[in-house]
């Protein structure tokens, strides 16, 4: 195996960490929050709760990044891919493929390794605030009358 087999040394503390964050995940599946989206690697929640709705690259985006993203939507669409690009990838001695960003922080400290590797990416966060702002801002619209529609639209025109 790739990593050490034994995950409790190198990581003493990892089901209860594990526990707590399901713990968290379902406290977030059952909020009262109208449009939402629960970001979350691959991992564990597919078989503890359900497959996520889409899986998502930072390459889709135009980061020329590996890192798979699971969306849990509610009320939301999937995302669109706004700009596909080839990812870095590194291939090793034993044929093995890994992306850059993975590879250049294996040996760093696990803290820092998170914090490095937990990062959201520009071309992401960029499609999810365009896209999912749109959507919303349709749907609220599409309840209102023409009239307050008409006294929006100015404001709209200035951005």
């Amino acid at each position: 195996m790739f990593y050490s087999a034994n995950l409790k040394e190198r990581f003493p503390t990892i089901h209860e960490d594990r526990k707590k964050a399901v713990d968290f995940f379902m406290r977030l599946t059952k909020t009262d929050i109208p449009y939402k989206a629960i970001e979350n690697p691959i991992g564990i929640m597919s078989s503890k709760y359900r497959k996520p709705d889409q899986i998502i690259q930072p390459y889709q985006f135009g980061d020329a990044e590996r890192k798979a993203t699971c969306l849990w939507l509610y009320n939301l669409p999937k995302l669109m891919f706004t700009k596909t690009v080839k990812p870095d990838i590194i291939t090793l001695k034993s044929g093995r493929t890994d992306s850059k960003l993975h590879y250049e922080t294996f040996r760093l400290p696990i803290e820092e390794r998170r914090r490095i590797r937990s990062k959201t990416f520009p071309g992401i966060a960029e499609a999810i605030a365009a896209q999912w702002t749109l959507y919303i801002l349709y749907r609220k619209l599409s309840f209102c009358s023409k009239e307050s529609i008409s006294k929006i639209i100015p404001f709209l025109k200035q951005l």
